[in-house]
This record gives C-alpha cells, structure tokens and sequence, in this order.
C-alpha cells in the first residue's frame, strides 16, 4: 500500500517487514532504518515524504505512534515524537501521508486533522504549544489531505470535500461533489485542477480556488483504490483491471 518518493537522487520507500530502506538510481542500497513490522490486518498504508534533507514518516499503527524525521542522506534520526494513543478512536490507526507546507506538517489521524510548527528549534516536539490548528468535522477515513495553491483539500467518504486554509485552519468551503461512495485515493493536482477518485471509478475534476467549481467527471466503470501519478502533462490511473495513461 505504500508509495516510494524520490528527490531525483535517491529513492527511498518502506517496507512493512524491515522498515525504511533508501537506493540510488541505480538501485544500490544507501541505507536501512529498521523498525518492528505493525501488526494488524492491513499494516501501515501511509507513505514517506521528503521536505528538504528530511525523510518524514508517520507511524499511526500498533502501540508505539510516533511522527519520525530521518536525515534523508544517511538515515540517521533527526526527531522522532510520539502521539497519545488514548487520544484517538478506539485505538484505531489511520493510513495518511503527511502533508507539509513551509514550516507546517499537517498530520492525519483516525478523525482529525492537526496542523503542528516545525522548526529547527522545535526539534520535532509536537507538543500543544506547537499546534496551529485542528479539524475534526468531516475528515476523509483513508485518503491523504494535499496541500495546493494555497489551500489545503480533503475528500471523505459521501464525496465530502473540504478546503482549508493552511496557514489559519479556517475552513473554506465543505460540499460535496456530487459522487457518493467511498474513498480511497489521495487527491492529486495540476494545472489549476484537482482530481478526486471515487472508489466507484468516478472521477470528478475541480477547480482550485475558494469555492466549488466542478470542471467535469467521467466514470471509468471499474474500481479505483489507487492514488493517480501526474508526470509532465499525462496523469496515470490504476484501476482494478488495467493501467491507464491520459495526456493533453
């Protein structure tokens, strides 16, 4: 379930039985951070993401919940910061990829969504003071929030959207779109667009701004988990079935 990310250098990607493990281009092993694999019936869904020399990476599975920060070029930890377990529903884990935007990571967890401050001095500790903002109406179960233009969007179950701005947490807007259903793919974006994919296979094309405006959707007729890939101008989609490639 989860996504490798790369800086053009080096990718680096996680695997449930031994950890963080990051290679060249060429596929020579740099390092390996090793942790103790989750256990529970789907693992952990949730994908690294490099912010300048750091690799970060969210546990939000098993006992042990924490919100790490390696030293992409060797691997070596940098902050490592736990979350209160007792704080979320039932002890339940959720799959999201952090999101971070300058010196704010947006993290999400089972129902909510916390803004903290990340800065040198801060040393990763996400205490209360570190809190900026936090929403817990109508938070997506499965995919990742994005942060785009300006704005931060998440898409939940019942095509639920909401769009935040992610320096205040004010909400923008919340509507739907209009494609009931579950949800599991992160939105992605491009272009003055986002494209919200419906388990269904419905996809539903916005446009980025402070209101809904909805540029077209079109049914592929087949189920969708996966988040698409943008490269250049083609988006990739993976449906149950097949893999397909769209350009301008």
């Amino acid at each position: 379930m989860n996504t490798v990310v790369t800086d053009g250098g080096r990718v680096i990607v996680y695997f449930a039985s031994c950890g963080l493990i990051c290679y060249n281009i060429d596929g020579e092993e740099q390092w390996k951070y090793q942790k103790p694999q989750t256990k529970n019936t789907y693992g952990n869904g949730t994908s690294p993401v490099i912010s300048g020399d750091k690799l970060i990476y969210l546990n939000d599975e098993g006992k042990e919940r924490y919100l790490l920060a390696l030293d992409k070029t060797n691997g070596k930890e940098i902050w490592k910061t736990a979350f209160q377990i007792d704080s979320l529903y039932g002890g339940q884990g959720g799959h999201a990829t952090p999101c971070i935007y300058n010196d704010i990571i947006i993290v999400h967890t089972v129902g909510e969504v916390t803004a903290y401050s990340i800065n040198p001095e801060s040393k990763g500790q996400l205490t209360d003071s570190a809190i900026l903002w936090s929403v817990i109406k109508n938070t997506a179960e499965v995919p990742s929030p994005i942060y785009y233009r300006e704005r931060v969007y998440m898409i939940k179950d019942g095509g639920f959207i909401t769009c935040i701005n992610p320096v205040t947490g004010n909400i923008i807007y919340q509507t739907r779109i209009g494609n009931p259903g579950a949800y599991f793919a992160t939105p992605v974006a491009a272009n003055g667009l986002i494209y919200l994919l419906g388990y269904n296979g419905k996809l539903t094309i916005i446009k980025a701004g402070d209101e809904l405006k909805i540029i077209a959707q079109h049914d592929f007729r087949d189920n969708i988990a996966a988040t698409p890939a943008i490269i250049g101008n083609s988006i990739y989609i993976r449906t149950k079935t097949g893999l397909l490639a769209f350009s301008d």
